[in-house]
């Protein structure tokens, strides 16, 4: 008898953000990004791909994930901008305990134990969580999800570029929300679907990727499920536009074979580290920034939300 296939992907019976049914006239499908099944549920003007990944997309996609090459990619500039994020949010300690989900190689969590935090971590895998654990991590299997995590019992909870992977949302703010104290913080971070970046690159920016990326949050539909699951605002901005984003782009396009040997990352890391030894750019870039928070049209959203 041949093995069961597995079953094709589904469209999702509801809006993620606000659990609209996606039935009839409730959603728009959005032109030129037919091929990450892009729709904006009309109640809620939320932006989401229709069609819901199965366990195997998943396995696929989260099968190349290597958080080794993750660690040995870092900079001494990101790594000082991590340790700057820390650094704010080591105001929020009561308990003593940071807890990271779907921690990847850790990075964050390096910095808070530093700060004298007890940390833990959620990931997916048990490879995943093996690697934490090395690193010296309680680390909880489960994801989104964690097995055996205490309630009400962290200080701050990281979440940063993970939001955009699921479709089960209210399910995972609601999961941070128990297990954050009373006056704990998550910070949080997205890439904006508002953003500039995303306007000028349109159906080649390179945060559409189905069905890796499947939830496209703004500022605002980022506060709306916030606030519905029991937080409040302490801070939300977006910042930046992307070089890697912008090259990943131009290699998508007609530049394909002239960039083709070209890396994002090394144009990045390049052109920050430029910024930042000459004081002119970095005046330019502090006055683009905050033309860019003003707006909500930076590459990317950062935000802390408190349960209230």
């Amino acid at each position: 008898m041949a093995p069961p296939q597995p079953l094709p992907a589904q469209p999702l019976p509801a809006c993620p953000l606000c659990s609209t049914p996606t039935a009839g006239n409730a959603i728009t499908p959005l032109q030129r990004y037919e091929k990450d099944f892009l729709v904006r549920c009309r109640s809620c003007d939320f932006t989401f791909s229709l069609l819901d990944p199965t366990p195997e997309d998943y396995a696929r996609v989260y099968a190349r994930y290597d958080y080794a090459a993750e660690d040995a990619a870092r900079t001494p500039l990101s790594i000082e901008n991590e340790r700057a994020v820390v650094e704010r949010l080591t105001r929020f300690r009561q308990t003593g305990r940071v807890l990271d989900i779907a921690a990847g190689a850790g990075r964050f969590l390096e910095h808070f134990r530093t700060a004298g935090f007890s940390c833990h971590a959620t990931e997916f895998s048990p490879e995943m969580c093996a690697y934490l654990e090395a690193k010296g991590f309680k680390t909880y299997a489960g994801g989104l999800s964690p097995d055996g995590a205490p309630e009400n019992a962290f200080d701050v909870i990281v979440f940063t570029e993970v939001i955009e992977h699921t479709n089960r949302t209210r399910e995972a703010l609601n999961t941070i929300h128990r297990l954050l104290r009373p006056g704990g913080a998550v910070y949080i971070t997205t890439p904006n679907f508002d953003s500039l970046e995303r306007r000028i690159i349109g159906p080649s920016w390179g945060m559409l990727m189905w069905p890796e990326h499947i939830t496209y949050w703004t500022p605002d539909t980022l506060d709306k499920g916030l606030r519905s699951a029991g937080f409040r605002q302490d801070s939300l901005i977006t910042r930046n536009i992307s070089p890697f984003r912008v090259v990943q782009a131009l290699k998508k396009g007609r530049f394909g074979k002239a960039l083709g040997n070209v890396s994002e990352q090394a144009v990045s890391d390049k052109a920050q580290a430029t910024v930042a030894s000459h004081r002119g750019l970095a005046f330019a870039k502090r006055a683009v920034n905050g033309g860019l928070r003003l707006t909500g049209l930076g590459s990317g959203i950062e935000a802390v939300y408190i349960k209230a």
